[in-house]
């Protein structure tokens, strides 16, 4: 268990060291005074705590993050007698009154810069950063802050970084950036100048050759200079400058880029910056035998983006055409090498404009009247085809541009078969239905007028109407009900009935008064009028009839007094009576007496009367 916490509490240890933040500083090293005279070493040297050391065999000086400050002596002193490697790692502070790094000029030898660190040189005077017969630079950073960096015959740049500022020298000091006798040459890296007088001067003082006097291949260079920014030869020695360079020359505030004070320019390829209003070149007086060539700048990649220009620009909108057609019109033929970046710039704007071509949008008006042909109530249509018209409207994709036209009108065709396609729903039959439900399942009963037009209100039914005919077949069903209402029972048979009043015997006098009663009650039953759905009553009436008829009783022959008796058969005369029997019906007085004799005699003697009374009378009034 203890081996386990120890183990877990070195554990923590260690990830809280990895996850803590960390900062590198440099070796502490300690400040050296006097002045590094390597010329003097004949075997390897080395100071761990000043941070220096000297491989003899290879000639090697390797500075890691020292300080010097020497005050009035020079912090290094290097031979020239051969090539001498000055390697720098981390920040390395170099300060001096006089000259920082000095070679001796024992006999050609280049002082070579490398390492990947920092070499930070301070002259506090008006004299060179660096003195020397030669000069290669290959890496790292040389930041020299004071005089010039000066050399008798030459100074290369091939990499790494090179920075030199004489702001602050005055006029009778060392001003110029880099100041070589024989040529200054540049090839890669990086080149800063900011000078109180010529940022890159090969003057040939002392030193004729080379005679290319400034020669650049390579590399970016800003100099900012207060006279010129480049300037090659003297009155005596011819020194020409050279430049065929992928790279950039800004010459930021040097109102004069480059003097010939005695030599040719040659410009093959470079891309130049100057300030507006700035010169590129001047001639001095002396050099009158100086020719100037500056190569015609190349116009490839303006060629190239011209033809990537599309044919057809009918396709895109104007504002972007107008774009593009003023990019076009911006380039300015047979521009030398040293607008070389504006010549750039073109190919630039005009492949920015193609870039920024737009389509125009895609005509949608075909879509448009599509959809305005929609009905507004799509209730009517069935699911399946209204789905489909949904789906031929979603389907629209907004935005598209002209070159999808095809595709747009895809769509308009599309919701226009969809609208040709949409089915009408089914009529609602369910009145009609309900109503021929009603329909009485015997006709039979009805008389045949009613029937016949119930059957033509049937008849009259039209399937498979539409929604929109639904008024049409809610008539149909309004036109059954309405025959249904209208029909008209047919009259009960009272054939039977008669037959029954036909047997009734003409003389009932000879028979019981209570049978006869019971005759006439039948009789009198009788109603007329009953329907064809009342036939059983009015078949119950003869039925009552017979029954009476069969039950009548003859009197007793003993009766002296016999009446002829004629029985009444119709229902309802005026002067019946009404006796209650014992059952408690009503019942009519069956009368037995005849007044058929007296009725007439009375007749035939008003008849008399009426004679005698109209001869009396014509006799009166002759």
């Amino acid at each position: 268990m203890k081996i386990k916490k120890i183990f877990l509490s070195m554990l923590l240890m260690i990830v809280s060291i990895c996850f803590c933040p960390t900062k590198v500083f440099a070796t502490s090293t300690i400040e050296r005074t006097t002045t590094l005279d390597v010329s003097k070493f004949i075997q390897d040297e080395e100071n761990k705590e000043e941070g220096w050391s000297w491989n003899s065999t290879t000639n090697t000086l390797t500075l890691t993050n020292v300080n010097f400050n020497t005050g009035d002596n020079m912090s290094i002193v290097l031979p020239s007698d051969r090539d001498i490697h000055i390697v720098s790692n981390g920040n390395n502070k170099l300060i001096s009154s006089k000259t920082v790094i000095s070679g001796k000029k024992d006999g050609p030898g280049f002082i070579i810069f490398g390492g990947n660190g920092l070499l930070e040189l301070n002259s506090k005077k008006e004299l060179p950063t660096i003195d020397a017969n030669d000069l290669l630079f290959e890496s790292g950073t040389v930041n020299a802050i004071g005089g010039s960096i000066i050399t008798m015959q030459t100074i290369k740049v091939d990499g790494g970084y090179v920075k030199v500022d004489t702001s602050q020298v005055s006029d009778d000091g060392w001003t110029d950036g880099l100041y070589a006798c024989g040529s200054i040459e540049i090839s890669s890296g990086t080149v800063d100048i900011i000078s109180n007088r010529v940022g890159i001067f090969a003057t040939g003082t002392g030193h004729p050759n080379p005679t290319t006097g400034i020669k650049i291949t390579g590399g970016n260079i800003d100099v900012s200079a207060k006279l010129y920014g480049m300037c090659s030869g003297n009155n005596t020695y011819k020194k020409d400058v050279y430049i065929e360079t992928t790279g950039t020359i800004d010459f930021k505030d040097s109102s004069i880029g480059i003097a010939l004070a005695n030599g040719n320019l040659t410009i093959k390829k470079g891309n130049i910056i100057l300030k507006e209003g700035n010169q590129l070149y001047v001639n001095s007086k002396s050099n009158t035998q100086g020719t100037v060539t500056i190569e015609k700048a190349d116009y490839t990649k303006v060629n190239e983006a011209k033809s990537k220009v599309p044919a057809d620009l009918s396709v895109y909108t104007d504002e972007s055409v107008k774009a593009l057609q003023d990019a076009l019109a911006a380039v300015v033929e047979d521009k030398d090498v040293t607008e070389q970046i504006a010549v750039n710039g073109y190919a630039t704007s005009i492949e920015n404009a193609i870039v920024g071509l737009k389509y125009k949008p895609a005509d949608y008006t075909k879509v448009n009247e599509a959809k305005a042909k929609v009905p507004s109530n799509l209730n009517i249509y069935t699911e399946e085809t209204v789905n489909a018209l949904q789906e031929a409207l979603d389907a629209v994709e907004e935005g598209k541009n002209i070159t999808e036209q095809e595709t747009v009108d895809g769509y308009a065709n599309a919701i226009n078969e969809a609208i040709s396609k949409l089915v009408l729903k089914d009529a609602d039959y369910k009145k009609v239905n309900e109503a021929k439900a009603k329909v009485p399942s015997n006709l039979n009963i009805y008389t045949e007028e009613t029937v016949n037009a119930l059957q033509e209100a049937l008849d009259a039914v039209e399937e498979g109407k539409n929604i929109t005919e639904q008024t049409e077949v809610d008539a149909m069903a309004k036109a059954i009900y309405e025959a249904i209402s209208k029909l008209v029972l047919k009259d009960a048979n009272y054939k039977k009935v008669n037959e029954a009043k036909a047997k009734v015997p003409s003389n009932l006098t000879i028979y019981t008064k209570e049978t006869v009663n019971s005759l006439q009650e039948a009789l009198d039953a009788v109603k007329e009028g009953k329907k064809i759905t009342e036939q059983e009553t009015v078949d119950g009436y003869a039925k009552a009839i017979y029954e009476a008829i069969s039950k009548l009783v003859l009197k007793d022959a003993t009766s002296t007094k016999q009446e002829a008796v004629k029985p009444t058969v119709k229902v309802e005369t005026t002067n019946k009576e009404t006796v209650k029997a014992e059952n408690k019906k009503e019942v009519k007085k069956v009368k037995t007496g005849d007044s058929t004799n007296s009725v007439l005699y009375l007749g035939l003697f008003g008849f008399s009367l009426l004679i005698i009374y109209c001869i009396v009378m014509k006799k009166f009034i002759r």
